[in-house]
């Protein structure tokens, strides 16, 4: 299972690869055309429109994720023809009324703010993205739940290009607004999703007669509570803007939007890939073989993430300022200080589907609400009692606490399906090897920020697994196994 996830793994960060590169092109773009206040406001309209989205999906997507292993190894009594047509229109059918909604309240909105004419537009053309997200998922967590890493990877990658060249035509030759910016997205998005639904449905035609009412029920009853588990995980995520916002003022969100989305960016390689890998993997394993080969999965997964985060994450930290300085420019570089935690809480993140594993698999929605729900309030509440105090590093430090909160939360509650065994002195060892990358790192100057980011990252790259091999002797065994199966040690080609 380990080299089918290693499979499913490396197409994900490919993807994601080539998404980040996508966003790194981007990002400095949107941060010079864009004053901080806008680029500030762009970011609160993001939270709002993840919200809108959510409701739109009305938890079907996660339903789909789950009930899929079970219509395929016949332990349901629905068919492969009538989950299709349940999860497809019923999304259709969410995503439009969820659509509707933004228009509505968008446009009052738009009344409070009548001196500002290109809002009308913004609100219209978010309406159609809120729509398009949740019609998207529909055919997106299908590939997902089929464990179809190569045609998703693709799809992403391309998907992320498309939007890119669509915003730099319309900033450069049609508009260098809000309006614009929006109006790019929404074409990409149409697009993207037409182009993958044509795809899809050439393999899995689909019949509005085969959607089974008595199936959307029970999806519904699963996935409902998770809309209020998604809202949360966007107010654990996204509520810091909102607070920094009401306590600091625009600029502030600005300041703080732009390296925490950079980390995004540079965590995305590995938490997404990570996570679209493990879920369906871990309901796949237990549906099929048990727990006992589920648990040592789980232990395996988690392992070779943390060799991969650890370092991630102290390499993020270490060339922060110079990241900031040549992507985002010099009046985001006060952001700068959060990074060490945005980092962290993302890194922490991407290790729920192994603490919440046992949640998902006894379909435990509740229980995986608890969890997210008391991290967002304790988040909503360190954010208030920090921000004041210290600043935007106050909600870094907010998101990187309540992350961990999370975790401990969904394990503890899960831990009667499935327990885990943790090498606490490997994943030690993987801390140390991290540590020792970034105070050397850390060292390096030069007189360009841009050489001495490259450098930085060059560095980094090439004494972290030296420290690793040299200390940790599974990595070293790892490393032999991978050189014998390609044939470099010990009986390759002759």
């Amino acid at each position: 299972m380990i080299e089918r996830l290693a499979a499913h793994f490396s197409r994900y960060s490919l993807a994601n690869l080539a998404v980040t590169v996508a966003s790194i092109v981007s990002f400095p773009i949107l941060t010079r055309v864009f004053s901080v206040a806008e680029y500030g406001l762009m970011s609160l309209i993001g939270v709002l429109i993840t919200v809108a989205v959510a409701f739109g999906k009305l938890g079907i997507q996660h339903a789909a994720m789950r009930f899929y292993s079970e219509v395929r190894a016949g332990q349901s009594p629905f068919t492969m023809a009538q989950y299709e047509a349940t999860v497809v229109f019923g999304l259709i059918g969410t995503g439009a009324v969820a659509g509707l909604l933004w228009l509505v309240i968008g446009e009052a909105w738009v009344a409070t703010h009548a001196e500002d004419a290109g809002l009308k537009v913004v609100v219209i053309f978010t309406a159609g993205l809120v729509f398009g997200q949740a019609v998207n998922s529909a055919f997106v967590n299908q590939l997902r739940a089929r464990e179809l890493s190569g045609p998703l990877s693709i799809y992403t990658a391309a998907r992320r290009y498309v939007e890119l060249a669509l915003i730099l035509v319309t900033l450069f030759w049609i508009s260098r607004s809000l309006s614009g910016f929006y109006g790019a997205l929404l074409s990409a998005e149409l697009i993207s999703t037409l182009a993958l639904a044509a795809w899809f449905l050439r393999r899995h035609p689909i019949h509005l007669a085969n959607i089974a009412p008595a199936m959307l029920l029970p999806m519904m009853a699963f996935g409902l509570p998770l809309i209020v588990t998604e809202l949360s995980s966007v107010m654990l995520s996204l509520s810091d803007r909102f607070v920094i916002q009401a306590l600091l003022g625009a600029e502030a969100v600005g300041v703080y939007a732009a390296p925490y989305n950079l980390c995004e960016y540079i965590s995305s390689i590995l938490v997404v890939a990570f996570t679209g890998a493990v879920h369906p993997m871990v309901l796949r394993l237990w549906a099929d073989k048990g727990r006992a080969d589920t648990e040592t999965f789980l232990r395996d997964v988690l392992h070779l993430y943390l060799m991969f985060s650890l370092p991630m994450a102290a390499g993020t930290a270490a060339v922060g300022e110079p990241m900031i300085a040549v992507f985002a420019s010099a009046k985001f570089l006060p952001g700068a200080e959060v990074i060490p935690w945005v980092i962290g809480g993302l890194v922490l993140q991407g290790l729920f589907p192994v603490a919440a594993a046992g949640l998902y698999i006894r379909k435990q929605s509740g229980r995986i609400l608890a969890a997210i729900l008391t991290a967002a309030v304790a988040n909503l509440v360190l954010n208030f009692a920090l921000i004041p105090r210290f600043g935007i590093v106050g909600a870094g430090v907010a998101t990187a606490a309540s992350y961990g909160l999370m975790l401990v939360v969904a394990w503890l509650a899960g831990s009667g399906t499935v327990r885990i065994t943790i090498d606490w002195a490997r994943i030690a060892r993987f801390a140390f090897a991290a540590l020792v990358m970034a105070t050397a790192i850390l060292q390096i100057h030069w007189p360009s920020e841009a050489m001495t980011l490259a450098v930085r990252v060059v560095a980094g790259g090439l004494i972290y697994p030296l420290v690793l091999l040299a200390i940790d002797p599974p990595s070293r065994r790892m490393l032999g196994g991978l050189a014998t199966r390609a044939g470099l040690a010990g009986g390759g080609a002759r």
